[in-house]
């Protein structure tokens, strides 16, 4: 375990031997993958999840604009946070596109849904 890289709880990263931090001040940075929220296993469910809110509302989702899109998502936003207990929408994108982005962004995913599943006119 000497020589990994370590993420102090105060947000400093040193690359120090592991012996010179103590438990409670050491987040070793490969255990984010294995407790993360946006785990392979839950962003396959979440992509489902994502699919079926975007067939309910596709009339929703087609004729969205910019500046109103979290009115839009925040049901399926809700419904995320019950499930996985994720809130912050950086984390549910990383989850839905494998990237932290923007509602711009994920507003498109939801659209190409849509106009995947049920045809460019959402019927």
């Amino acid at each position: 375990m000497e020589g990994l890289i370590a993420v102090t709880t105060k947000g400093t990263i040193s690359s120090q031997p592991w012996s010179t931090f103590t438990p409670d001040l050491l987040i070793i940075c490969s255990n984010a993958a294995t407790f993360s929220k946006t785990s392979s296993e839950n962003s396959s469910v979440i992509q489902k999840m994502a699919l079926d809110f975007a067939k309910n509302h596709a009339q929703a989702i087609l004729s969205c604009k910019l500046n109103k899109i979290k009115p839009v998502l925040q049901p399926f936003y809700d419904q995320i946070e019950q499930e996985f207990g994720i809130k912050d929408e950086r984390t549910l994108s990383k989850a839905l596109l494998g990237y932290q982005t923007n509602r711009k962004e994920v507003l498109a995913c939801f659209r190409s849904f849509v106009e995947n599943v049920l045809g460019t006119t959402g019927k």
